[in-house]
């Protein structure tokens, strides 16, 4: 058992202990445009040299949360940008938790994600946050936003997440 700061003993493994802060830091600390999951937010997405995806978020590398690797946009994030951005290297998406006017499609949890992509266990997948979500477009597409989702929706997964290309 290790002792911290305050003197207080701390049971769980460091590593484990490091991940609920970093978690604790991901709910608790928001942008302004970002407290709720009914703010409407638009948001620049882009790929890098290597061709891989990002959201443009540097309040979040700036708050001391993260880093670039965990903006990355991945397991079918990835293939849906390129698809709204039309095979483009970057496109500007406004979205929220909440219907809108003007918004184009909609993705929604989805409880039937593949279990062989991070998780062996679908109950504690559902019930890990730290695991990321996975949503299903209207298009039936499907896609895992990982805990970054916290801090932009102010520390929920949405049920749905309206969405549209701004042009």
């Amino acid at each position: 058992m290790a002792s911290n700061q305050r003197g207080y003993v701390s049971t769980l493994p460091p590593l484990l202990l490091k991940l609920f802060k970093l978690l604790y830091k991901m709910i608790t600390i928001h942008t302004p445009e970002a407290t709720n999951q009914q703010a409407v937010q638009t948001k620049r997405f882009y790929k890098d040299e290597l061709g891989d995806w990002y959201i443009d978020l540097p309040e979040y590398i700036e708050a001391g949360i993260g880093t670039k690797a965990n903006l990355q946009m991945v397991s079918g994030a990835d293939k849906w940008l390129d698809r709204l951005s039309n095979n483009t290297s970057e496109v500007t998406v406004t979205f929220s938790g909440e219907e809108y006017e003007g918004y184009e499609d909609v993705m929604r949890k989805s409880y039937d994600f593949p279990l062989d992509v991070y998780v062996n266990d679908k109950d504690q997948a559902m019930e890990d946050l730290s695991l990321g979500m996975w949503y299903t477009t209207s298009t039936l597409h499907q896609l895992w936003l990982c805990p970054v989702t916290l801090y932009v929706f102010g520390g929920n997964y949405p049920e749905k997440i309206y969405y549209s290309v701004k042009k």
